[in-house]
This record gives C-alpha cells, sequence and structure tokens, in this order.
C-alpha cells in the first residue's frame, strides 16, 4: 500500500456507522413478534379507519345526490309550469281555430271555390262579416305573438295570465 492509499482507507467500524440504517422490520416480522391481544387492537383500529373512511365516502355520496335531486326537483318544477303554460296557450289556439273555421264556413256559405270565387257573390253584410274574421285573425296573430314572447320569460302561470290581460 502506499501512503495516498492509506489516507483514503476508512476503518470498517466507521463503514457501518455512516451506511444508512437499515429499514425496519418488515410487518410479517413484527406481527410474528406481536402478541395476539396487540394483533386484536391493530386488526380493530384498521377497522375502525376503514369504517371512518367508509363513512365519510357515503357522507359525501348522499350529500352530492341530495344536491342532484333538489336540481331535477327545480327543474322538474320548471317544465311543469312551462308544460302548463303551453297546454293552455294549446287549448286556446285549438278553440280559436274552432271558431274561425266556423265563422268562415258562415261567411262563404259552407260552398268551394276558393275565396275569390266567395268574395264575388258576398252581399254587404257578408263582406262585414269577413273584415270581421280578418280583423280577428290579425288580432289573434298579435296575441299569439305575445304569448311567445312571455314564453320565453322566466315567468309563474299567473303573473304571464295578468299581461295577457
Amino acid at each position: 500500500m502506499t501512503k495516498g492509499d492509506q489516507m483514503t482507507e476508512v476503518p470498517k467500524e466507521e463503514v457501518a456507522v455512516q451506511a444508512e440504517p437499515k429499514k425496519s422490520k418488515s410487518k410479517k416480522r413484527v406481527r410474528e413478534t406481536m402478541t395476539e391481544s396487540e394483533l386484536r387492537e391493530e386488526r380493530k383500529a384498521a377497522n375502525r379507519k376503514s369504517a371512518f373512511q367508509s363513512r365519510l365516502r357515503k357522507k359525501q355520496l348522499i350529500e352530492e345526490l341530495q344536491g342532484k335531486v333538489s336540481k331535477l326537483s327545480e327543474e322538474l318544477k320548471t317544465l311543469n309550469e312551462e308544460n302548463q303554460v303551453l297546454s293552455y296557450s294549446l287549448q286556446a289556439e285549438l278553440a280559436e281555430n274552432r271558431r274561425l273555421r266556423f265563422l268562415q264556413m258562415q261567411v262563404m256559405g259552407g260552398g268551394g271555390g276558393g275565396l275569390g270565387a266567395a268574395m264575388q257573390g258576398l252581399n254587404p253584410a257578408n263582406l262585414a262579416l269577413m273584415a270581421q274574421l280578418q280583423q280577428q285573425q290579425q288580432h289573434h296573430q298579435q296575441q299569439k305573438l305575445q304569448t311567445s314572447d312571455l314564453q320565453h320569460l322566466n315567468l309563474d302561470g299567473n303573473t304571464k295570465e295578468k299581461l295577457l290581460i
């Protein structure tokens, strides 16, 4: 050995001190040295921890589901109100359609030939009825536009009816 080699050489006792400490014994070895009551306590603690985590997950799931139920209930309420408004509107439109068809049949005398042929044979009273029919149709179209405009607003049924009056 040379003089330089001696200086870099470290005694074996110091190497053991400088090396990383060994990891703790494996769980299996630790469990082998534990008593039965210690093992039972360890299992109980693990079960308590697992049960606690399970309760937290269940609580979180329940809160999420309650939020979904609340949101869907609100959506259902809104859709039912909209359905009610549309049903009312449909019934009103159907009634108006029946009334206008009846008026049209009265004005045209029930005969064919189209509107031009009917207009030529109308007496002044029928012409007045025809003008009234046209005014009612225009009024009906205006109401229909107002109703469709109100449907886009987020109002309850009573408020919409008040606005239509």
